[in-house]
């Protein structure tokens, strides 16, 4: 997570600082959730929130669905199953 936060940091204030170099617009982005467990759901609300350009938006009733806003979408998908493979697979070891 630290790798990702750095990383996060320098595209954030390249985003802030250099508005002509915005290579793609922010977007909401639909994440399927497997992850049920509320404590893991809070752990990923915490990792997702602490990772400057994203931000939790919304998560559905049943919890099978995640709204994620993020500063700059290249590929909805590609971000979708990032989170899914870097976090989720991690938290459902842990939680479920």
């Amino acid at each position: 997570m630290v790798c990702d936060t750095s990383v996060s940091n320098f595209n954030v204030v390249r985003f802030l600082l250099l508005p002509r170099m915005r290579k793609h617009p922010a977007a909401f982005v639909h994440i399927p959730l497997e992850l049920r467990d509320p404590n893991g759901l809070a752990v990923l609300a915490m990792i997702v929130c602490l990772t400057p350009g994203t931000s939790w938006a919304e998560i559905s009733r049943d919890r099978s669905m995640l709204l994620l806003h993020a500063l700059e979408v290249e590929d909805a998908r590609k971000l979708a199953d990032f989170v899914k493979s870097r976090y989720e697979s991690l938290l459902m070891e842990i939680f479920e």
